[in-house]
């Protein structure tokens, strides 16, 4: 990308003239950038977003447009796009407050409530062939979530990680079991809700005194999905907006034993874009959801599901090559790897004890310093 690709860009989409512009990063869909633009006699920065493939653009802009309509929650407003480019409103970023997410929680169950025609469907204006990161993303309506969630955000994926061996047979065999299931997991019917489709920590930004909505997979779904994925990788101030949150609108009986099911999605797609590093958290996922029904014949129990993750991740940080390489990309790299892990031990803790699992409890058994008798002893 150069900046004449850049002015072009934002000269066609707003137009504006660039002034100046500096990087704020790339994902791992797009380059994205900060903008100075003459508007008139005024200077304003707006963000310019790049997407490798035509269409990308005008879809995140669709889901923008649409997550903004009800007013409930904030999010930068679209100022234009061509086919590979989006230009967004600016928010600078600021520090997370407790009363920002207790806000965001209230404006998102808001935003849930305004609903979707069906379970599957785009957003106005927006593609059936759509996109989840780099990862295409159907947006098929159906009647029922159980069949929408398996056929159209978990099978894809599972077969493409099923191809190309990046899951394993028995890996994939714990999933399908999920996917078979997947009625009597799926808890009371819900409406379909309008959702962002992609929603982890990164894509929740904070502005002063308010969280904001960034880069959409946007379709109508279960609410429950949003916010069990919200849980995968952390999030600051995460229980005050699932507080808020059921102030407005409380979740049905039983929507902490569905989190691994409604998360199987987003990991799923990890596994396909990055790899093994999220095998073992993917699997977790899926104990966890299989657990809320009783075990399944045939597949590993949660406590060997455990034992494994313990030694994939001792295995796997050793392999990294940790000790004596202080490289920045690495120790990133790093922090992220042991971050899944623990995600996925938390998960499958929880199934093997029936309670909420803290990080310094997984981190205990991660460490060896605990095991998962001590754990049963203190229930």
């Amino acid at each position: 990308m150069t900046e004449t690709d850049l002015g072009a860009a934002v000269q066609a989409a707003t137009g504006q003239t660039l002034l100046r512009a500096r990087q704020l990063g790339g994902g791992d869909s797009a380059a994205t950038c900060a903008v100075e633009v003459a508007d008139g006699s005024t200077v304003v920065t707006v963000v310019a977003k790049s997407f490798p493939q035509a269409g990308q653009a005008g879809a995140e802009a669709a889901g923008l447009r649409w997550l903004a309509e009800p007013g409930a929650v904030a999010v930068p407003g679209v100022l234009g796009h061509t086919d590979r480019w989006l230009i967004t409103e600016h928010v600078e970023a600021a520090a997370p407050t407790a009363a920002a997410a207790e806000d965001f929680g209230r404006g998102f169950a808001a935003l849930h409530a305004a609903g979707a025609p069906a379970f599957g469907a785009a957003p106005p204006g927006g593609p059936v062939d759509a996109w989840i990161g780099l990862a295409p993303l159907r947006n098929q309506p159906c009647a029922r979530w159980p069949e929408f969630y398996a056929e159209h955000r978990v099978r894809p994926y599972l077969r493409q990680a099923a191809d190309t061996g990046t899951l394993t047979t028995e890996e994939v065999a714990v999933v399908e079991q999920v996917l078979v299931r997947v009625d009597e997991l799926a808890g009371p019917p819900e409406p379909p809700a309008r959702l962002h489709g992609d929603l982890w920590h990164g894509n929740l930004h904070w502005g002063a005194g308010r969280a904001w909505l960034l880069d959409p997979a946007a379709h109508g779904g279960h609410r429950e999905t949003d916010l069990a994925t919200l849980q995968l990788f952390g999030c600051p101030h995460l229980e005050r907006i699932l507080a808020a949150y059921h102030e407005v609108s409380p979740l049905a009986d039983g929507w902490r034993e569905r989190i691994g099911l409604h998360q199987l999605h987003l990991l799923l797609v990890h596994v396909v874009l990055f790899g093994r590093s999220y095998a073992a958290q993917t699997v977790a996922a899926a104990r966890s959801a299989l657990g809320a029904a009783g075990p399944a014949p045939g597949l590993p129990v949660a406590g060997d599901v455990v034992a494994a993750l313990c030694a994939l991740a001792r295995a796997d940080v050793h392999a990294l090559g940790v000790e004596g390489d202080d490289r920045p990309e690495r120790s990133a790299r790093t922090k992220g790897h042991i971050r899944g892990i623990l995600d996925a031990l938390v998960v499958a803790l929880g199934a093997e004890l029936g309670r909420r699992v803290t990080y310094a409890e997984a981190r205990a058994v991660l460490g060896g310093d605990r095991t998962v008798a001590d754990l049963h002893q203190q229930r």
